[in-house]
């Protein structure tokens, strides 16, 4: 648990530090860009996963079904966070096309929710969707392990 702290810490300094790069560096052009990469794809996906570690040590004793829809619903969560973040880039810019891209945080968070069922179907195993479904069936979402 301890160490799963640490890495929510740590992401968040990052996600800190980066805000901070994009704050100071607004007017010059190659170093904001640098800040935003590093906190698009440096920060969040370096938080996604320091919150996981917390809550699969907070919920280790669930079901596995549990875990994997809080899983799926924080990645949905993400997806829409993005979503806005650039829908409202889309807006402030003034985009030609901005009025599109208001669409983004439902279409992301949707190919979200997809995600799970193409991959099985791609896969040719059905184990990961038996897993998920597990909690709709009579009595399931009530049971521990």
């Amino acid at each position: 648990m301890r160490l799963a702290i640490i890495r929510l810490c740590a992401a968040l300094t990052l996600l800190f530090l980066c805000g901070l790069g994009i704050r100071y560096f607004a007017n010059d052009g190659g170093w904001a860009v640098a800040a935003w990469l590093g906190f698009i794809f440096l920060g969040l996906p370096f938080l996604l996963l320091a919150i996981r570690d917390l809550m699969l040590a907070v919920i280790s004793g669930r079901r596995e079904s549990f875990r994997a829809w809080l899983m799926i619903h924080i990645c949905a969560a993400f997806a829409a966070v993005v979503g806005f973040v650039l829908a409202w880039g889309a807006r402030a810019s003034g985009h030609p096309k901005a009025d599109l891209h208001q669409w983004l945080p439902l279409v992301l968070v949707g190919l979200v929710y997809a995600a799970p069922v193409f991959l099985a179907l791609h896969s040719g195993s059905l184990s990961f969707l038996r897993v998920l479904v597990a909690p709709f069936r009579r009595g399931g979402s009530r049971e521990r392990e």
